[in-house]
């Protein structure tokens, strides 16, 4: 795998280091085999995985780069899961109501927690 690694001013105007990669980020073997015996999209974790580890948040655009897929596909993905509550959208302060392609996604921590709690829960019948 091929590695770039750089420091620049992302777009929401912090600096941060890219780490970009040439092929499509990998899970893991034990990782896939479990997510796909428990019917969880692998993508979707990608994504996920993504904004946990930026708890600034990312544009899907960058989110895309990250995990390795398009940008239509990230992005009807970050919608879901903003659906769902996981992942909170914030308009750029020049766009507030979303019009543009200015829209900081970032991870809804507590949301997250409370649905893996939740999963946890049912498995153990409470």
């Amino acid at each position: 795998m091929i590695v770039d690694v750089r420091s620049r001013r992302d777009d929401i105007g912090q600096d941060r280091t890219v780490v970009r990669s040439a092929r499509r980020e990998s899970i893991g073997s034990k990782a896939e085999a479990a997510m796909n015996a428990l019917g969880i999209n692998a993508f979707r974790a990608l994504v996920l995985r993504a904004l946990f580890q930026n708890p600034e948040g990312m544009l899907s655009g960058q989110v895309a780069e990250m995990v390795g897929g398009g940008v239509m596909t990230t992005w009807r993905h970050l919608v879901e899961l903003e659906k769902q509550g996981l992942v909170e959208a914030l308009a750029d302060e020049n766009e507030p109501n979303r019009q543009g392609q200015r829209v900081v996604y970032r991870l809804n921590r507590q949301a997250c927690d409370e649905a893996i709690k939740a999963w946890v829960d049912f498995l153990g019948g409470r």
